[in-house]
């Protein structure tokens, strides 16, 4: 409960003074880290030791309790925000001396700029996901020699430029780390391709008329086989510019078994279903043939929710 309240406070003080960025961790990792760690680590570095076991009220934490409680907070919201796992470590239990709190609390801050990094959370502060990681592992000229690589080095090297990932790599990397990206779909950097196949868009489908013949393809984001749809399968398929409902026949889906079952990029054959309503006309394409076109897709790996 404690980490949920901790939670909310950071994001509402986020929200009052958030500045427009390319993630939207970036402005935890302003927040948190540029001036949580600096005046945390400082405050807790000046306690006198023999502070640490003081309660203002009994109600209270100790000043132990709660260097504990901030350093298991750090890992568990950078670990979920670079989606990365939390290191294996003693729980901290807040009665340690005054440098094993301070040592933890420096290790949780040092996590959570290699995990955010990693998600591309510091693209507006240092630059691309490789020169962020570059900086926080400790490799760039102005690292802290506390980083992981240079800790207790004296020694710096001239700064390098890294080649920054490409669009599609760093669409790549966000779908690895947080199943999600804010930049463009993935699909938007194969249209042209997809146009060349005569692959219909999802809003293209929305202006196809009755019985239309189309061919169509997406990234599968759900599948459904209700035990009172004798045998049908329906599909959803997502492309950058909607979704798109399929559905699958009982003897399609055992002649396509495979790229029903294991397709992320689905393509279909078939022709629209349409029905017109005073509201929004109710548009699905029945599938009569499937293609599996997911090596398009490369390292790309974006889950689904099947059968539910």
């Amino acid at each position: 409960m404690k980490r949920i309240v901790l939670g909310c406070i950071i994001l509402l003080s986020i929200a009052a003074s958030a500045q427009p960025a390319k993630s939207p961790v970036s402005d935890v990792a302003r927040t948190m880290l540029a001036g949580r760690e600096k005046n945390t680590v400082a405050a807790f570095e000046a306690m006198p030791a023999d502070k640490f076991g003081y309660k203002p009220t009994p109600e209270q934490m100790t000043f132990g309790h709660l260097a504990a409680h901030i350093v298991s907070s750090n890992y568990y919201f950078c670990a979920n925000a670079g989606a990365v796992a939390q290191p294996k470590k003693d729980e901290l239990k807040g009665t340690e001396d005054q440098p094993a709190l301070v040592a933890a609390m420096k290790a949780s801050f040092e996590f959570c700029h290699t995990a955010l990094a990693t998600a591309d959370a510091f693209a507006p502060l240092i630059g691309h996901r490789r020169q962020a990681l570059w900086a926080t592992l400790g490799l760039a000229a102005d690292a802290p020699r506390t980083a992981p690589l240079t800790a207790g080095t004296s020694s710096r090297e001239s700064q390098i430029d890294l080649l920054p990932p490409s669009e599609g790599q760093n669409i790549v990397a966000d779908y690895e780390r947080t199943s999600l990206t804010l930049r463009r779909h993935p699909l938007a950097l194969l249209r042209s391709r997809f146009d060349a196949m005569r692959l219909v868009s999802a809003a293209g489908i929305a202006k196809a008329r009755h019985k239309q013949p189309i061919r169509t393809t997406g990234i599968v984001t759900c599948r459904q086989r209700p035990s009172t749809a004798s045998g049908v399968t329906f599909v959803t398929l997502e492309d950058e510019t909607g979704t798109i409902n399929v559905v699958v026949w009982r003897t399609t889906a055992e002649q396509y078994r495979r790229e029903l079952v294991a397709s992320t990029l689905l393509t279909v054959y078939g022709h629209v279903e349409r029905s017109e309503t005073p509201s929004v006309p109710v548009i699905h394409v029945i599938a009569q043939r499937l293609v599996d076109h997911s090596p398009l897709l490369g390292r790309l790996t974006v889950p689904s929710r099947d059968f539910h």
